[in-house]
């Protein structure tokens, strides 16, 4: 989807922004899901107790988060400035909560392997704490963004949250199709989602004109089919079917493993259409004569 914007538009029309979407900036939405999904997946597996869980979040963390941010610095070689910029860098401040969840992820996952029971078990308290926090990250950085309407809204970090969480139970089961307890987490969590997916369109809607015009954007523009396909489809209707399925009746694991890739590629839909539907409030406004 290629953003044709003349010069001039940006004063009368909701134009869109492009600098964490299109092309290089595409690594920004990449490295928001990937931190909330790792962060996720660790959170939820010190519930389950599952050793493997932890370290597969907690090596997708720092690797393709960190890295994805780490890849969007134009830079490189002056990396070491950015990140000691914390006061008013987002991203130096993104980089320092990975790295804290990185060592405490460390020394949790060394305890939890060789330690005292007691000890790793507070360690992981201490650890999910920060988790929330890196969770939350991303969600907190676009809802700050006030030119931006509808990412300017406290629904937006509530959401990235839910979404983090589902997503790390999601791929927490897939390690372990057999975990009644994992599928609990998804049976609360998906429902969860829904309802604020529907409170956030409604409320983008009823915004501004700029809202009505993403809301727009969103169902019948060249971004419907990742919204009806990718966030409604395999998202929502597939997950959610199987979740109420497997209340009644044993789901097998083949229908399992596909509605956990349809739940990770609706995360990437709906991020993706928020992203992609971050518009700028017009300076002036269209005379109706």
């Amino acid at each position: 989807m290629e953003i044709d914007v003349k010069p001039w538009e940006w004063m009368v029309k909701p134009t869109p922004q492009t600098e964490w979407i299109s092309h290089h900036g595409m690594l920004i939405w990449l490295a928001f899901f990937s931190i909330e999904l790792g962060a996720g997946m660790y959170f939820v597996s010190i519930f389950l107790n599952n050793p493997g869980g932890m370290l597969a979040g907690w090596l997708i963390l720092p690797i393709l988060g960190g890295g994805g941010l780490f890849l969007h610095i134009g830079h490189k070689r002056r990396a070491w400035r950015l990140m000691m910029n914390f006061k008013s860098s987002w991203i130096s401040r993104g980089f320092i909560l990975i790295g804290i969840n990185t060592v405490l992820g460390a020394v949790h996952l060394a305890l939890n392997r060789w330690g005292n029971a007691d000890v790793a078990s507070n360690m992981g308290i201490v650890m999910g704490v920060f988790l929330v926090l890196v969770i939350l990250y991303g969600g907190f950085v676009i809802s700050s963004i006030k030119s931006i309407p509808t990412w300017n809204s406290p629904l937006i970090p509530v959401l990235f949250m839910v979404l983090g969480l589902l997503g790390g139970a999601e791929l927490a089961l897939a390690l372990n199709m057999e975990s009644v307890l994992t599928e609990s987490w998804i049976r609360v969590l998906m429902p969860m989602y829904v309802l604020l997916l529907v409170i956030y369109m409604v409320t983008v809607y009823q915004y501004t004109s700029t809202g009505k015009h993403v809301f727009k954007t969103i169902i019948s523009s060249s971004l419907a089919p990742i919204f009806y396909v990718g966030v409604l489809g395999l998202g929502v209707l597939l997950p959610l079917g199987v979740v109420i399925a497997g209340v009644y009746s044993e789901v097998s694991t083949v229908i399992l493993a596909i509605a956990i890739a349809g739940g990770i590629i609706g995360d990437l839909s709906i991020r993706y259409c928020i992203f992609r539907c971050g518009f700028y409030t017009p300076l002036l406004t269209q005379s109706k004569y």
